[in-house]
């Protein structure tokens, strides 16, 4: 084989190892593209959910009787188990150490537990709500207007 017909065939062969290449970053960046989209509407509404359960929380966990906050921690629990890997990381470990908090809240109000330790109670669920709209990240009607 003449020294042309070399420098040919390692062109060839380095021409096609380049268009594989490129072809499987496009398909891998297609992929997670399309997996990306996918799961954007689920995750709106996991977002959502969690957002309604935790208004659920704040209510019970403020009643002294605490008569509702043990189904609705329940109910927490049982959806995070379900839904918990849609959520924003930062999201998903705040909701739960919030519906875990929450069950101890009525007891510290019904016993008159020292005011800092309600504040620091209280100061672990309430956070959670803003959380949410953060990681969702909506504009304002306002903004889509704007634009």
């Amino acid at each position: 084989m003449g020294h042309d017909a070399a420098v040919a065939l390692i062109g060839a062969v380095v021409g096609a190892a380049i268009t594989a290449t490129v072809q499987w970053i496009n398909s891998e960046r297609d992929r997670r593209h399309r997996l990306r989209t996918a799961v954007i509407d689920k995750r709106l509404t996991v977002h959502q959910e969690a957002y309604a359960l935790w208004r659920k929380i704040k209510a019970a966990a403020n009643k002294p009787d605490g008569q509702d906050i043990g189904a609705v921690v329940i109910e927490c629990q049982n959806w995070w188990e379900n839904n918990c890997l849609y959520l924003d990381p930062s999201v998903r470990e705040a909701f739960r150490k919030c519906y875990q908090n929450a069950l101890d809240r009525p007891r510290m109000l019904r016993e008159h537990f020292p005011a800092s330790e309600v504040t620091a109670n209280w100061d672990i669920i309430k956070p959670v709500g803003s959380l949410i709209e953060k990681a969702v990240g909506l504009p304002s009607i306002g903004e889509l207007e704007e634009k």
